[in-house]
C-alpha cells in the first residue's frame, strides 16, 4: 500500500475530525499513484492518521476512510452500512423511505444509498467509490439489505472531474416505472431512474412537518415544487389551494399524479414555468399568496460562484415578498452548503428591506436526521429552512 505523506503542520485539521485531504497539502504527490487505489496517510513526522482513496486529478485528493490499518473491502462496508441503518430504524421505525447513508456522516465519503419502499439506491460521487461499487453491493445482504431492486444513480456532475462515467442503471431485481412509496400518510411516487437526485428530496422531511400546522386555511404558492411534496403536505394540512411550480415537465406530471394519488387534485395545481418569471408576473399582475414556499436548487455550486448565487437569492425572496400577503408566511429554504446559515439570514434581511416588508424568524431548521451532519466537517451541513412571518 502506498503511503500519502502530509506537509508540515497540515495534519491539524484532518486530525480533529475532517475527512478531506487537498492536493496542496501533500508532500509527496509527485509519485505514480493509481487513482482511486486506497492510501495510508501519515503525518510529516511519520504519526499514521488513517486510509483512504486517492484521486491525484481531485482538488480533494484523498478522502478519509478509516483511522484504523484495517482492510477497505465488503465487510467494511457491511460494517459501515449496517451501523447507519440500525440508527435510521431507530429515527424512523417502520417508515418506508429515508437516507439510510449520508457519504461522510456515515464514514464512507462519496456514497449515498436512499431506501424508497423495498427499492434501493446507490449514489456514488467519486472515483474512489466508484471502483469499489462491487464491494459496496456486495456489503449489502451482510448488512441486512436484500431490496426487490437495487438502483445506480453515477450521473453526477462530478463524475467528469473525477473521471468516470456518468450512468444510471438497474443493477439488481426489476424495476418498471416509478416506485411508490408513503411518507406521513400521503403517497409519492419516484422516478429512482432518472429523477432529481435520487428521486425525491427526503431531506426536507422533518420541516414539512413542521410547517404542517400554519397552513391550514391558506393559498400557496410552492416554488421549485419538483413532485410536489410541500404542495400534498400543505393541502393535505387543510391549505384552501396549493399552486405548485416547476421548469420541469416531467416533475410537474409527476407532481399531478402524485396530488390524484392522494385524492387532493381539487386542491392542487400544478404549472411549468420559470420561477423567477413567474413571480415577477404575479408581482405585476398584484396577485398574492398568504404562504410562499421557495426550495430552488443549488444556486451556489462553488466557492466562485458565492457573489452570483447570493444575488440570485435574494432577488428569488425578494419577489416572493412582493407576492406574499400582508402578514404572510414565507418558507425559504438554501441548500448551498457554501451559504452559512448568518449568510442566509442576512440575505433575507436584505430581500425584506428591498421589498419594503418586515421579516420575523419563527424557526432556522437544517436538514432531516437521517442526513446527520458530522460536526468536524461544516460542509456535511448544507440545509437551511427559514419559515418567517412578513409584515
Amino acid at each position: 500500500m502506498r503511503t500519502i505523506r502530509l506537509r508540515k503542520n497540515e495534519d491539524r485539521r484532518v486530525r480533529a475530525g475532517h475527512l478531506w485531504i487537498f492536493s496542496n497539502e501533500i508532500a509527496n504527490l509527485d509519485q505514480p499513484f493509481v487513482p482511486g487505489e486506497i492510501v495510508e496517510i501519515i503525518t510529516y513526522g511519520g504519526t499514521f492518521v488513517g486510509r483512504g482513496y486517492i484521486n491525484p486529478k481531485s482538488l480533494i485528493t484523498v478522502r478519509l476512510l478509516t483511522r484504523d490499518r484495517e482492510p477497505v473491502d465488503e465487510h467494511f462496508f457491511a460494517k459501515r452500512i449496517s451501523r447507519s441503518l440500525r440508527l435510521r430504524q431507530q429515527l424512523y421505525p417502520g417508515e418506508q423511505a429515508y437516507r439510510v447513508v449520508f457519504g461522510e456522516a456515515d464514514g464512507v465519503p462519496g456514497l449515498v444509498i436512499d431506501k424508497y419502499a423495498d427499492v434501493y439506491v446507490l449514489q456514488v460521487s467519486t472515483l474512489g467509490m466508484n471502483i469499489r461499487l462491487n464491494e459496496v453491493v456486495g456489503a449489502l445482504p451482510l448488512a441486512g439489505v436484500e431490496p426487490r431492486a437495487l438502483v445506480l444513480r453515477a450521473d453526477t456532475p462530478m463524475a467528469e472531474l473525477e473521471g468516470f462515467s456518468s450512468e444510471n442503471r438497474v443493477l439488481s431485481g426489476e424495476l418498471s416505472g416509478p416506485v411508490r412509496f408513503e411518507q406521513d400518510g400521503l403517497l409519492f411516487d419516484a422516478d429512482v431512474l432518472e429523477g432529481q437526485k435520487t428521486g425525491f428530496y427526503l431531506d426536507q422531511r422533518e420541516n414539512r412537518r413542521a410547517a404542517r400546522d400554519l397552513l391550514k386555511g391558506l393559498r400557496v404558492l410552492d416554488c421549485f415544487c419538483y413532485t410536489g411534496a410541500w404542495s400534498l403536505y400543505a393541502a393535505k394540512a387543510g391549505a384552501t389551494h396549493v399552486l405548485g411550480i416547476d421548469s420541469s415537465s416531467p416533475a410537474i406530471e409527476m407532481g399531478g399524479q402524485n396530488a390524484r394519488l392522494n385524492s387532493l387534485s381539487s386542491a392542487c395545481t400544478f404549472e411549468t414555468a420559470d420561477v423567477f418569471t413567474k413571480l415577477e408576473y404575479l408581482a405585476e399582475a398584484k396577485e398574492h399568496y398568504d404562504c410562499v414556499i421557495l426550495d430552488p436548487p443549488a444556486l451556489v455550486k462553488s466557492r466562485r460562484h458565492i457573489k452570483q448565487g447570493k444575488a440570485a437569492y435574494e432577488k428569488i425572496n425578494h419577489l416572493a415578498m412582493k407576492v406574499l400577503s400582508p402578514d404572510g408566511l414565507l418558507i425559504s429554504c438554501s441548500c448551498s452548503f457554501h451559504i452559512s446559515p448568518d449568510e442566509f439570514l442576512q440575505i433575507l434581511s436584505h430581500a425584506a428591506r428591498r421589498a419594503h416588508r418586515s421579516a420575523v424568524l419563527f424557526e432556522l431548521r437544517g436538514q432531516s436526521r437521517d442526513h446527520p451532519v458530522l460536526v468536524s466537517m461544516a460542509e456535511t451541513a448544507y440545509l437551511k429552512c427559514a419559515i418567517m412571518h412578513i409584515a
